[in-house]
């Protein structure tokens, strides 16, 4: 058989594997739990691909992100295919497919062992930890910039072996867009540093002054690593996504970080109980790790890194573990952003360099003869079973919200962040008492989070149990004045009871702390038409439907309005945009009908 004929037939089974897992996504719904904030109810995402579009994407910070190219992909395929959610799960899954491939054709180019190489990326295609990254729409920064920052290495593969300044080029250029794609890829300058080692086996790249030489060639990808550094500081500190990390002392932070790196370890061979979000011991809540826990944690990855050290006969063996170590830096923790302790989609490219470790000493073992080779290809069989069979059952999980939010909060029943989008998710079904449990229960975990307090609120109102409504959101309000969320619930509550003026004094102080709330505007606006002032209501209705264009009852509002202010053509045609976005709208039909004999009449 030919080398092509070996390495298509490989290629194939990649494929194979992959879509064995994955291929039910297509049928999967976006989820309420940042694909909301990524796409669905994002108006420039909406919109499709534009030029204001382009121009938001690299001058926003949006979702305390700055991610050009995952802005401009999400918007593309709005453009491509609307909001069919399928459509862009099979996005993800096409950039994954290409991964997978790209994983096997760098390690068979630069090692020149097929077979191995395709059982790394055969591991990297199929590990459950890996499924959170490809099923979940919000994590197209993952695929996406893991398929740049794997064009990089085969560039700077192609770089090394012909030394062309067309491919150095090329390997920076990919490099920045993966940086524009998440920044996650900061450390890759480092793994370009280790593969100098192996398998690209550069004379002399242990030495000192080797090692000197090669970090100056490579000053380039550091310049835009420590670029990026700065603008994902600058801009996740402008969105307050460092604020838990700052409530969070630093000894704590590195004591979690040792006890992470220890977990990754044990879910990469035991895959199980993966949750959508794993709270932080430290965190509200949270159950701190154990001295012990601590110093087991430590004693371990000193002692793998000694004994990878020590076996300088295999440097695949520590140049795979300190790609996995170096690679996890960033989101380990010790700058903490966001509530998790970790996350399973944080090992998507860490982990290349653990299974090229595991896959290349199997090789090795598997060279032997009698029960060693036979344990060591035993083991593998079971493993690879394993993981397709676990990855397969972690797929599922993310079919839709309920589904999803209900297993992370099985897997960690005393994580408050769960609870409370659960709760969400329940109280948008209009299931309002196991929304109220999951609430409840969150605030016994963490008993001072307002938007929980507000959340209840909000179910607690809707199943008519007004009075109790309030003391959640003045509770809410007692523990940060100036919450939006809980203002406009307040707000809300005192409208249905008829206090208009204390109810527009609300919505007023909820646009102050919030401008680009676009439900506190809506509201304000309804208020002030029932108070007679409907020309100002305009104005903020105006603002509502800029911010959120497709919300079905903020139109319908602006459409009384109009039609208060005998501005009937406009009206009708507000109401027909009400009902090219829900058709079944009863009262927009009848408004429609209602203007039109009106109209008429004055003929």
């Amino acid at each position: 058989m030919t080398a092509t004929r070996r390495n298509s037939l490989f290629a194939a089974a990649l494929v194979v594997a992959t879509l064995f897992i994955y291929w039910p996504v297509v049928g999967f719904e976006f989820v309420d739990f940042d694909d909301d904030v990524y796409i669905t109810d994002n108006p420039v995402v909406r919109s499709g691909l534009s030029a204001r579009g382009v121009l938001w994407a690299f001058t926003s910070g949006h979702a305390a992100n700055w991610h050009p190219l995952t802005w401009l992909s999400h918007m593309l395929d709005v453009s491509l295919f609307g909001l069919a959610a399928g459509a862009h799960h099979a996005t993800n899954l096409l950039f994954h497919l290409a991964n997978t491939l790209l994983v096997f054709l760098f390690f068979a180019r630069t090692t020149g062992h097929t077979a191995t190489s395709a059982v790394v990326a055969l591991f990297f295609g199929i590990h459950p930890l890996h499924v959170e990254s490809v099923a979940w729409v919000s994590e197209r920064k993952d695929v996406l910039s893991a398929f740049f920052g794997l064009g990089t290495l085969l560039f700077y593969a192609e770089w090394v072996t012909n030394r062309r300044p067309r491919d150095y080029a090329l390997a920076l250029c990919s490099f920045g867009a993966g940086l524009m794609a998440k920044p996650i890829l900061v450390t890759l300058p480092f793994v370009l540093v280790l593969i100098d080692l192996w398998p690209l086996g550069r004379p002399d790249a242990a030495t000192r002054q080797a090692i000197v030489s090669r970090l100056r060639e490579k000053a380039g990808f550091f310049a835009l690593a420590i670029t990026s550094s700065i603008i994902t500081f600058v801009v996740q500190r402008s969105w307050g996504a460092m604020e838990i990390g700052h409530a969070i002392a630093l000894p704590d932070r590195l004591a979690n970080a040792v006890v992470s790196y220890a977990r990754y370890l044990g879910k990469t061979f035991w895959p199980t109980e993966l949750s959508l979000l794993y709270p932080h011991p430290y965190a509200p809540g949270g159950l701190p790790w154990s001295a012990g826990q601590i110093v087991g944690a430590l004693v371990l990855l000193l002692a793998i890194s000694a004994i990878v050290i020590a076996w300088r006969r295999y440097p695949y063996l520590a140049v795979g573990w300190f790609w996995f170590v170096g690679m996890l830096v960033p989101v380990i923790g010790i700058v903490q952003v966001g509530g998790q302790a970790m996350a399973d989609r944080y090992t998507y490219l860490p982990h290349i360099g653990l299974f090229a470790a595991l896959a290349f000493a199997a090789r090795a073992l598997s060279e032997t003869h009698g029960l060693v080779r036979s344990v060591t290809l035993g083991l593998l069989v079971l493993a690879l079973v394993s993981c397709l069979n676990l990855a397969r059952q972690q797929t599922a999980v993310w079919r839709d919200s309920l589904t999803l939010l209900g297993h992370a909060s099985t897997i960690t029943p005393g994580n408050p962040i769960m609870n409370n989008h659960l709760g969400t998710v329940l109280q948008a079904r209009g299931r309002y008492d196991e929304a109220i449990r999951h609430y409840r229960r969150a605030l016994q975990f963490d008993p001072d989070n307002p938007k929980t307090h507000s959340n209840l609120g909000r179910t607690l109102q809707l199943a008519g149990r007004g009075e109790e409504a309030v003391a959640h959101f003045r509770h809410a309000l007692e523990i940060v004045p100036s919450y939006a969320h809980a203002l406009m619930n307040l707000g809300v509550t005192m409208a249905n009871q008829g206090r208009l003026i204390e109810a527009e004094a609300l919505f007023r102080r909820a646009i102050e702390s919030q401008p680009d709330a676009a439900e506190a505007h809506a509201n304000l606006g309804a208020t002030l038409r029932i108070r007679g002032k409907a020309q100002e209501a305009t104005v903020h209705f105006n603002r509502a439907i800029e911010i959120a264009p497709d919300n079905p009852t903020t139109l319908y509002g602006y459409g009384q309005v109009l039609s208060d202010l005998g501005r009937h053509a406009e009206a009708v045609s507000t109401f027909e945009r009400v009902l090219a976005i829900q058709p079944e709208h009863p009262s927009a039909r009848r408004e429609i009908a209602r203007l039109q004999r009106e109209v008429n009449e004055q003929r």
